[in-house]
């Protein structure tokens, strides 16, 4: 079994060393770590070569010319992954030393597994503990964790950007790759959610009620926790006169690789409009028409 790291990186010199050495410090041992590195101007790439010079057979480095932001990047840098199973890693992180292990025991004993979460730690730019976590801050409680256990709820939540993923606690089985790629991500959604709703369409999105990372809070980070602009949903141009059918056939449109003739998850165009059909308002107006 194969472990790919997909790492992104942009101006991450302060800290980006203490990530990679968690990562290779792992007790179940990665095989490949792709860093794409999104143009950064400061000594970002010099201390990632200088792991490189180190592990040369684990280390690949990919560097864009310009600067083409962290959705972008991450969908280069999983495209670039060969391994069995892909985990998502942020550069200002600290992985617990039992992350991969802990996360491969469930993919081994969960043949239906086809992607995993996990909480984490918040700590500041110091690597000070903040005394909460990622799942306190997205209201992933006890109540939000048990709904989450079906998946239809869990899709239920993703497809209204209602994300409680955070993409550096993220792996998944390369089979996944197949239907997510290329991200084409609606106004307001992250990559984290992108992959986490294809997951779940697939009955395939699990989580680990633990905190695997230390999860970096401060000024200088490409992506933080959530902020309105990734949970709200616009209310422009609502259109009352949609019918269902119609609007079934434009979240088809945004989705044509989620919602094929036949879904694995629900089978029929039927079900499926019936399960959109108590947030057919809302929805109408996230997909601007």
């Amino acid at each position: 079994m194969n472990i790919s790291i997909a790492l992104c990186t942009f101006n991450g010199e302060q800290h980006i060393d203490k990530q990679l050495n968690s990562i290779l410090n792992q007790s179940f041992p990665v095989n490949e770590i792709i860093v794409c590195d999104d143009a950064s101007t400061d000594g970002t790439i010099r201390i990632i070569e200088d792991f490189k010079s180190k592990f040369p057979d684990i280390i690949s480095i990919y560097k864009n010319l310009v600067n083409k932001g962290a959705i972008r990047n991450f969908e280069n840098a999983i495209s670039l992954t060969t391994g069995d199973f892909i985990f998502l890693a942020d550069q200002d992180d600290i992985w617990k030393k039992n992350k991969v292990e802990k996360i491969m025991k469930v993919f081994q004993s969960d043949p239906y597994a086809i992607m995993i979460f996990s909480n984490g730690d918040l700590i500041d730019k110091d690597g000070k503990y903040l005394g909460n976590s990622l799942w306190d801050q997205w209201g992933f409680n006890n109540e939000m964790q048990k709904r989450w256990g079906n998946n239809i709820f869990a899709f239920n939540d993703l497809l209204k950007n209602n994300n409680k993923v955070t993409g550096a606690t993220i792996a998944f089985r390369r089979k996944l790759i197949n239907i997510v790629i290329p991200f084409n991500v609606p106004n307001n959604y992250w990559h984290d959610t992108w992959l986490a709703l294809h997951a779940a369409a697939i009955n395939g999105l699990r989580y680990i009620d633990e905190c695997l990372i230390q999860y970096r809070i401060h000024s200088n980070q490409q992506i933080g926790l959530p902020t309105s602009d990734r949970i709200t949903i616009n209310q422009n141009n609502f259109d009352e006169s949609i019918s269902i059918d119609e609007f079934y056939m434009r979240v088809q449109s945004k989705f044509p690789k989620l919602f094929p003739e036949e879904n694995i998850l629900m089978q029929t165009k039927k079900r499926l409009k019936f399960f959109l059909k108590p947030y057919y308002q809302k929805l109408k107006s996230f997909f601007d028409y």
